[in-house]
């Protein structure tokens, strides 16, 4: 069965974090039995400070990178029906409230970003991002503890706040914003997978941006 759900994607231009953003949105709609799942990206649009002697901000102008996907009735139905394997994780992952350790399953979320046209010579990265991508392009990222969920009957959003990365994390991605409307991102949300059971793992949504100018994002 077909899992990896493609999805759509708003970018909001803030003047401070938008927690929980889906309860002040008209969602896509779904069909009867369906869920959609909000992924709601909290970038900052300031440079980082120096570690050594800057102070630490949590909080300030950036974006809302906001990606939806919706699953279908008839998958939603499959995953509370399987024992094992990939849906029976989806499953657990949309009812870890009513466990005991819900961040044992909440703690497995993770995204996969690749950039689609790295060898594009118009973006002609310097060093130390040219390093950044050829590390780190295509590995999956664990997005935990920076990140929140929410569910709220049909949907379940994702808040992944990336205010609160490490600095060489912040720092790259600062260096590659100039860049944005010049490249082509792939991204693919996963549950991962920790026993035999729970493998191969799936992609839950993925989605290309394809050379987007975040400085057009709409005000929120």
């Amino acid at each position: 069965y077909q899992r990896r759900v493609h999805g759509s994607v708003d970018i909001f231009r803030t003047q401070k974090k938008v927690d929980h953003i889906a309860r002040y949105m008209d969602l896509p709609p779904i069909e009867p039995g369906g869920h959609m799942i909000v992924i709601n990206v909290q970038l900052p649009g300031y440079a980082p400070e120096n570690p050594m002697w800057g102070e630490k901000l949590s909080d300030g102008v950036g974006y809302s990178f906001v990606s939806y996907f919706p699953i279908p009735a008839s998958l939603i139905e499959q995953s509370k029906q399987a024992q094992s394997g990939s849906l029976e994780l989806l499953n657990r992952w949309l009812h870890a409230d009513s466990k005991p350790n819900p961040d044992d399953v909440y703690d497995r979320f993770k995204v996969i970003g690749r950039l689609a046209n790295q060898n594009d010579p118009n973006l002609n990265f310097s060093g130390y991002l040219s390093k950044m991508v050829e590390s780190y392009n295509g590995k999956p990222v664990l997005t935990r503890p920076q990140h929140v969920i929410y569910h709220c009957g049909t949907y379940t959003e994702i808040d992944i706040n990336v205010h609160a990365f490490g600095f060489v994390a912040r720092k790259g991605l600062s260096g590659f914003f100039p860049k944005l409307k010049l490249m082509q991102l792939d991204t693919a949300f996963v549950l991962e997978g920790h026993t035999d059971e729970e493998l191969p793992e799936v992609v839950l949504g993925c989605l290309r941006l394809n050379k987007v100018d975040f400085e057009s994002a709409k005000q929120w």
